[in-house]
């Protein structure tokens, strides 16, 4: 039975739209650019903000890697899953041949300008969206699932760093001394490399400072790129949090009505309190505050560990070639998790108890 193609229909969804058309001049005649863009109160799988060009689909805004060096938040707009809808631009530029990018052209720097002007707009949206779903009560442990995940990446690092100046070592002796560089085979100098070419292993693999391994940690680089700084060596200069953020959250299912656990957005993993599982797992107090064990801390080690050794994998190029042992080392890294926090959460408990106790109630639910 034939299907009749229709376009995706925005207007039932709530939430704040971006239709807008703006005028550039080049070559002597006008360009024009539309904006049709919504910030949605709900997910909507597969509609993710689009480039389009003459009406053929171009890729995701997140995926266009030019554009988003040029950004402010980067990811954090851009690849929002609460960010849907396009942006058709003409004639004015000419898609790579790839249809993944632009190519390089005035008229290209022209657009991104035009296109970054709308972005602290889409940025307030976003926020109030993400404000309106969070849970305010689980402030606490945010922070201490922050400083643990913190803890546990520096110790990787600390490890891949051994394993590859070791490798380095045994690779020397292989070809009798040669330069690191020219040894075939070296240990993961391609996925080591940043965007603009410049190899991160080399240093490193001699075990001196290597600004890949060393420097910003996991849950910080979007698509390859460094957006967080580790170390800071200049006096004054105000120190970062590296890794991941974590946020927890009352969010609703998406269009499909498909409700997740948690998903990962610009380095931060937002955690979906409003999920059964996490429901079952955690009791509420009748002062609305939470009570933490060990249920909980397994639960939530479980779905960190999944969007940390992703990211781990998309950062070091350290993916293993068999599936079952991706499974194993995802279970390692989540039973050293589920360790890790299980004292914080026993000193948690008692904060919040004695809380209780100061103001005479108490009871569950």
């Amino acid at each position: 039975m034939p299907l009749r193609c229709q376009p995706f229909d925005y207007s039932p969804l709530k939430g704040e739209d971006y239709k807008r058309t703006v005028d550039l001049e080049f070559n002597e005649g006008i360009c024009q650019i539309e904006f049709h863009l919504k910030v949605s109160e709900v997910e909507v799988p597969g509609r993710a903000a689009r480039f389009f060009a003459r009406g053929r689909r171009i890729n995701e805004i997140k995926e266009i890697r030019s554009f988003i060096k040029k950004s402010k938040y980067r990811t954090g707009v851009w690849g929002h899953p609460h960010l849907l809808g396009y942006i058709e631009v003409g004639h004015l530029v000419r898609p790579a041949i790839t249809r993944d990018d632009f190519s390089r052209s005035k008229e290209r720097t022209a657009l991104y300008d035009a296109i970054l002007k709308l972005e602290d707009e889409i940025k307030s949206a976003l926020d109030r969206v993400n404000e309106a779903h969070r849970d305010s009560s689980l402030n606490r442990l945010e922070d201490v699932l922050r400083d643990v995940l913190e803890d546990l990446s520096r110790e990787d690092r600390l490890s891949l760093r051994a394993e590859l100046a070791a490798g380095s070592q045994r690779g020397k002796l292989d070809v009798g001394g040669g330069n690191q560089g020219e040894q075939e085979g070296g240990p993961f100098r391609e996925e080591f490399e940043t965007d603009g070419g410049r190899p991160g292993a080399g240093e490193g693999c001699q075990g001196g400072p290597n600004p890949q391994v060393d420097g910003p940690q996991l849950g910080e680089a979007n698509n390859g790129q460094q957006v967080i700084d580790d170390h800071t060596s200049h006096q004054g200069a105000e120190r970062k949090r590296s890794g991941f953020d974590i946020q927890f959250g009352n969010f609703p299912p998406d269009l499909t009505g498909r409700l997740h656990r948690s998903k990962l957005v610009d380095g931060a993993i937002f955690i979906n309190t409003a999920h059964p599982d996490f429901q079952e797992r955690i009791t509420i107090t009748r002062q609305g505050l939470p009570r933490f064990n060990d249920r909980l801390g397994a639960y939530l080690a479980q779905t960190v560990s999944i969007h940390y050794k992703d990211q781990f994998y998309a950062r070091y190029g350290r993916q293993p070639e068999r599936r079952d042992q991706m499974f194993e080392e995802q279970v390692a890294f989540s039973c050293r998790l589920e360790a890790a926090l299980r004292p914080h959460l026993s000193v948690l408990q008692q904060e919040f108890s004695g809380d209780l106790d100061n103001e005479g109630t108490g009871g569950e639910l």
